[in-house]
């Protein structure tokens, strides 16, 4: 069984959380959340500079052979109105290549995440104790959970392996062949 990879987040909004109903495109039989989409776009600035610029400045960083595949749907799509679900579907295209040859590297490490949803406690370490059990904080909120993110296609889901609606989960701890996870939880009283 492979090792689970365990990262533990204190602050997570559920970015990217992806549920059917939030699917809004497909590439060659990839779903793409449609919170992704909307991200690249907000980054690259489609918008402002128009699809075919970051399209073009896109491919110039892809390898060679995706480069290829990009810059000859651009020709073919070059009279087009800017307005043309052509555009977007070739953007949406050159960013998911993009995606892949960003995260290539670490797709065998990155199968399966551990992590913790819960408020903004304040340390960057494990273990720290304030605004847990009696010793809490002004900005302590009951609530939280133990998730599991794993990644297919070069995209994540996540699911709540465990749920505490009345205290507070941390510092979560995989075993290594992956079978057992250990974490903190206090409950309020």
């Amino acid at each position: 069984m492979k090792k689970i990879v365990i990262i533990c987040i204190f602050c997570i909004a559920y970015a990217y959380s992806q549920t059917t109903d939030q699917i809004s495109e497909s590439l060659d039989g990839i779903t793409i959340p449609s919170q992704i989409i909307s991200d690249w776009e907000t980054v690259d600035r489609t918008a402002a500079i128009g699809y075919k610029a970051v399209i073009t400045s896109i491919a110039s960083g892809l390898p060679e052979t995706n480069a290829r595949i990009i810059n000859s749907e651009l020709q073919n799509i070059s009279n087009r109105a800017p307005s043309d679900p052509a555009w977007k579907n070739l953007y949406v295209k050159a960013c998911h290549f993009r995606r892949i040859s960003r995260m290539k590297p670490y797709t065998d490490r990155l199968k399966r995440i551990v992590f913790t949803s819960h408020y903004t406690m304040g340390a960057l370490f494990q273990g720290f104790q304030e605004g847990i059990g009696g010793n809490k904080c002004s900005n302590y909120k009951a609530g939280a959970s133990l998730c599991l993110l794993t990644m297919d296609n070069y995209y994540s889901q996540f699911k709540k392996i465990h749920e505490s609606t009345a205290g507070v989960i941390k510092d979560p701890d995989v075993s290594y062949d992956g079978n057992k996870i250990l974490f903190a939880e206090t409950k309020d009283n």
